[in-house]
């Protein structure tokens, strides 16, 4: 191997792989080859790409868990759909979505089908990227290779230097967490909520509740949870006692545990933890469920109260 080779090796290895992912065959009188062979050229002629080109690939392995491979392998993926949105095509756009990998996804001229739509209800959810629909492929590989360069600025621009210890400056990743909408979903719609405030979430999330106190009582709480933004159970009392009148908590266990959450939140530990306890001798049965919760909460109390020997 000569010098030219060597440098030119080097190169190769040290550039960005680009993996396009679009349909093979023609559609129609769309010619899919002739534009992935376009762009493959004009990848191969810049500085810093280089393209994960199918075409030019024989593997023992079964083509759509080789394809797959190489996605993961890839750096940026490059989708481009028109009318038709084929099986291969949709699981490599799936699953780039769902590896976070830096994605440029383009809509070409053509009627959008059901399952297209689908994915782009997807990247919403996942807040994968934003996609952008083109009358026509004219001009769409110099329009791709801008795209790419923005795509460098941008992930430079969201990463930072970090030193520590004396040790060398890296780069440290800083990009968003994705939580799927089933994963907020098995935990509750409280969840979800407040996840949403910390933008771990799509725009999905548009549940309400159909009850007028409980829904602005919720929304009072998260803003407390999230910001300090101080409120009053005690507006809301009387709702909640009618709403929970058939839920096996006595009256006044209820109103004393309301006035408890009250004096929580506006710091006063010492009268919340007294009014627990009155909340506890309250309840005739300490065999129940909302005698255990009483002590739950009183143990909880407990510990920001030095005087009961936990400690802040």
């Amino acid at each position: 191997m000569d010098a030219n080779e060597m440098d030119a090796e080097v190169i190769d290895r040290d550039r960005i792989e680009v993996f396009v992912s679009s349909s093979m065959s023609d559609e129609g009188d769309f010619s899919w080859q002739q534009l992935r062979d376009e762009l493959n050229r004009a990848l191969l002629k810049s500085d810093i790409f280089k393209p994960f080109a199918i075409e030019s690939h024989a593997s023992i392995e079964p083509s759509s868990s080789y394809y797959l491979n190489r996605l993961v392998q890839s750096d940026i993926v490059i989708g481009i759909i028109r009318s038709e949105l084929r099986p291969g095509t949709s699981k490599e756009l799936y699953r780039a979505i769902q590896l976070r990998k830096p994605l440029i996804l383009v809509k070409l001229e053509g009627e959008t089908s059901s399952d297209i739509e689908s994915l782009f209800r997807y990247v919403r959810e996942m807040d994968a990227c934003t996609y952008v629909e083109l009358p026509s492929d004219s001009g769409l590989v110099s329009y791709l290779m801008d795209q790419l360069n923005n795509v460098m600025v941008d992930l430079f621009h969201n990463r930072r230097f970090e030193i520590e210890d004396g040790k060398p400056a890296v780069f440290a990743d800083i990009a968003p967490i994705s939580i799927p909408e089933d994963v907020l979903d098995a935990f509750g719609a409280s969840v979800a909520l407040i996840s949403k405030k910390f933008n771990y979430h799509a725009e999905w999330l548009e549940r309400k509740s159909d009850n007028p106190h409980l829904f602005f009582l919720g929304e009072k709480a998260v803003e407390w949870l999230l910001y300090g933004t101080p409120f009053s159970v005690g507006a809301f009392k009387a709702g909640i006692l009618e709403i929970m009148k058939d839920s096996g908590i006595p009256r006044d266990t209820l109103s004393l545990r309301l006035d408890a959450l009250d004096a929580s939140i506006e710091g006063r530990y010492s009268r919340c933890y007294e009014l627990l306890q009155l909340a506890c001798d309250s309840i005739e049965s300490k065999d129940c469920w909302a005698y255990g919760n009483c002590l739950i909460d009183k143990r909880t109390v407990a510990g920001m109260l030095s005087e009961y020997g936990f400690g802040t």
